[in-house]
């Protein structure tokens, strides 16, 4: 149940409703069934929404009229009795989209608390929130309902286009940022890239770059996207960042790539569509990856990767390759134990 203290009560909608709205079957109970809330599967009661797409969790599930389950079509006949099911192919996606409905994202009411400073020459939208301590440079434009929440900096010219929504503390430079686009708290985009000139006294390079971002994309706190060194840091459309990212200057990551937490990703590498790199995976300089792609956690992309691969370990590799060599290892490690004992 969520926290009156932190949610706004939730909008009510139908069995029937989130039937059409996930595009699922309601095999069992009345379309007229109401959530009100949304609960775990050990937690259900009258009015709640819970979703299953793990035959353990039915053993939690009490028997309970009145609730709604989003489940696996080959798990509905398992349900306890009383509930009112709706089958989908993927009920945590369904949850979702149900979840957005419920309790939709709070809009901008608008307005500059007077502890901000925003410059003269900045053009702020109509509906933008500016947070108490945040700073707004020359040159800045912000689109309409944007929010810049407490003690963000918008550093001189960037543009953040309409709804784009500023973490607490955040700092954004040297960024175009497009429609729709949620940035954390503390997150840093637009700072000079590592790149370092070795002359015997060592000093980073000026980079005369930018950070483009595209639109809907999210992009965790505590994450860090550097300016490009000539050329610009592109972030494609729904690209989605977890917390604690570094991306390199120069890289280019495609639309729809999703980078799990503790990623890097090392200069001017280029990055296709819809891949996904799951936690601490680390990516090398100027290589090129394909459309498609999955790298399982703690992969070192050290070479040049096609489409549609999924790759595991350093350097990585096609997963079942990676299996067979951890496998093989762990063979060799206890050979080794028992020559050992042996000797």
């Amino acid at each position: 149940m969520a926290d009156p203290r932190f949610y706004p009560d939730a909008r009510p909608i139908s069995a029937k409703a989130i039937a059409a709205l996930v595009r699922g079957d309601l095999i069992t109970g009345k379309g007229d069934v109401m959530a009100t809330e949304v609960a775990t599967p050990d937690a259900v009661k009258p009015g709640t929404i819970s979703f299953v797409s793990k035959p353990k969790v039915i053993a939690t599930m009490p028997a309970c009229e009145g609730h709604i389950v989003l489940v696996l079509p080959d798990l509905a006949s398992t349900i306890p009795e009383g509930a009112t099911v709706i089958t989908t192919p993927d009920p945590k996606s369904a949850l979702g989209l149900v979840l957005r409905e419920m309790y939709p994202a709070e809009t901008s009411e608008g307005g500059i608390h007077p502890s901000a400073v925003v410059d003269p020459s900045a053009r702020i939208g109509d509906g933008v929130s500016i947070g108490a301590a945040a700073v707004i440079e020359a040159g800045v434009e912000i689109g309409n309902n944007a929010v810049i929440a407490s003690g963000a900096l918008i550093s001189r010219g960037c543009v953040l286009s309409d709804g784009v929504s500023i973490g607490a503390n955040a700092v954004i430079s040297y960024a175009v940022i497009g429609e729709n686009t949620r940035i954390g708290p503390m997150a840093h985009v637009g700072n000079a890239g590592f790149g370092i000139l070795r002359d015997g006294k060592n000093y980073v390079v000026n980079h005369i770059g930018r950070v483009l971002i595209g639109r809907n994309c999210y992009i965790a706190g505590l994450g860090s996207i550097d300016r490009g060194f000539l050329g610009d840091t592109v972030i494609g459309d729904a690209v989605m960042i977890d917390s604690m990212v570094h991306i390199a200057h120069n890289v280019h990551v495609g639309d729809g790539t999703i980078i799990c937490g503790m990623v890097g990703i090392a200069g001017s590498t280029r990055i296709g569509r819809n891949n996904v790199f799951a936690a601490t995976a680390g990516v090398a300089d100027n290589i090129t990856i394909g459309d498609g792609n999955m790298f399982a956690a703690r992969s070192g992309v050290t070479n040049r990767i096609g489409d549609g691969q999924v790759m595991g370990g350093y350097p990585a590799v096609p997963i079942n390759q990676h299996r067979r060599q951890v496998i093989a290892l762990r063979r060799l490690a206890k050979s080794i134990s028992k020559g050992d004992k042996n000797g």
